[in-house]
Parts: C-alpha cells; structure tokens; sequence
C-alpha cells in the first residue's frame, strides 16, 4: 500500500484477526437465493402511468437501507402479456463501510406497451437475511398499474383505454 508523498510502498504488519464465517440458511420457501444480506427496503415508481402503444414507461426500483449493495442484483419484474419490459440500467448512491454499504442502489427498465389495455405489474418481492435478527424477511413493492391506449392515428377499439390528456386525432 503506497501513501500519497511516498515514493515507494508502504508495508504495514499487524496481529492475525480471526473471522467465524458461517453459511446463510436456505431462503423460505418459493424465494430463489438472493444473496441479499442487511436491512433492505424496496420500492417501485412507474412515469408515466399512461401511455399510448409503442411508447416507452420507465419502471424505477430502488433497493435501499443498508447491506450487501454492491453486489445487489434483482430478478426482472414480470410484465403481463401485451408489455415489453428491458433492463435499461442501474446506478448507485452508496457509502462502503465496515458492515455493508448504506444508501440504495436503483434499477431502470423500460415498458413498452405492445397492445392497448389496461395493465397490472405485479409487486416484485426480494427474500432478504437479516443478519441482527438472523432471519429471513421480505423486501416488496407495491403493484403498479399502466395504461395503453392504441397509438396515434389507429383506430381505437370501442373498450380501449384513453390516454389522459391526450385527444383522439
């Protein structure tokens, strides 16, 4: 480990530290392994909620608290028949520190409506351990509904959805 001003290594020599590291229990039943470890929140925001076909919502979700973020990887949400749904991107806002980081780490995806209608996107729910309570609990967020009207200039369907703010043309 070099010191800035130095100019050459610096080695520093201490005691051995023993460390007890001991396996994570299987997660609960119908829960894939996570490997979240911490005090985790998660929540959900769908922009805009209503839309016509072909055009683009963003799905943010956010993983909060503090934990193993840095290495914190969700499932893809699931999307009903008639949306599309890609991973866009993740960014991070978190501070390392001696027992995981603190602050969140935030996913993107993008929703295509591929059919008018009116959608429900299931809560996307996380098993997370919680090493001070040496249990499993959930993270989950709340449903999310999204409307899609049928696209500019076709033929709206008599039981499609409007687009609130927008007048047929």
């Amino acid at each position: 480990v070099g010191l800035p001003g130095a100019s050459a290594p610096l080695a520093v020599a201490g005691p051995a530290l023993a460390a007890e590291v001991r396996p994570l229990p299987p997660p609960p039943d119908g829960f894939p392994d996570s490997g979240l470890v911490g005090r985790l929140e998660l929540t959900a925001a769908l922009a805009p909620a209503a839309l016509a076909v072909g055009e683009q919502a963003r799905l943010t979700v956010t993983l909060s608290g503090r934990g193993n973020l840095a290495e914190a990887a969700l499932p893809l949400p699931a999307a009903p028949q008639g949306l599309l749904l890609r991973m866009l991107s993740h960014e991070d806002a978190f501070t390392p520190g001696p027992d995981g980081a603190a602050g969140r780490r935030i996913f993107h995806y993008g929703l295509t409506a591929t059919a008018p209608g009116r959608y429900t996107l299931p809560g996307l729910s996380v098993a997370v351990f919680d090493p001070v309570a040496g249990a499993w609990g959930r993270a989950a967020g709340p449903e999310l509904a999204l409307v899609a009207a049928p696209a500019p200039g076709s033929p709206p369907a008599d039981d499609a959805p409007a687009v609130p703010g927008r007048t047929a043309e």
